[in-house]
């Protein structure tokens, strides 16, 4: 298992899935928060499909969400990343990525 990503299964599983991202990080007033959906497919090969990126807050969590409706293959996997340039450490304090296989 691994919890970094969702894999289609098998070609039976294969077919339009729907993709939402959720990432929070800390409070902090410096700097953007991104959220990338990323779609490895057939091996080695990868391309960042959408991307979502947040101003800082001081006062507050900074909550970025992204979603993504895609037709992968089977063993074709999608990643979700997040990155932050606030000059220092954040804490993410929430991140999900869910799936569901429409049709």
């Amino acid at each position: 298992t691994n919890t970094e990503r969702v894999t289609i299964p098998s070609a039976d599983r294969a077919g339009v899935w729907l993709f939402v991202a959720v990432l929070t990080f800390t409070a902090n007033a410096t700097g953007l928060r991104r959220l990338e959906l990323v779609l490895f497919a057939g091996g080695d090969s990868s391309l960042v499909l959408v991307q979502r990126s947040s101003v800082g807050s001081g006062g507050s969590e900074v909550l970025t969400a992204t979603a993504l409706i895609v037709d992968p293959g089977a063993g074709d996997y999608v990643r979700m990343q997040g990155m932050q340039s606030s000059g220092g450490n954040l804490d993410v304090t929430f991140a999900r990525l869910y799936a569901v296989h429409l049709w």
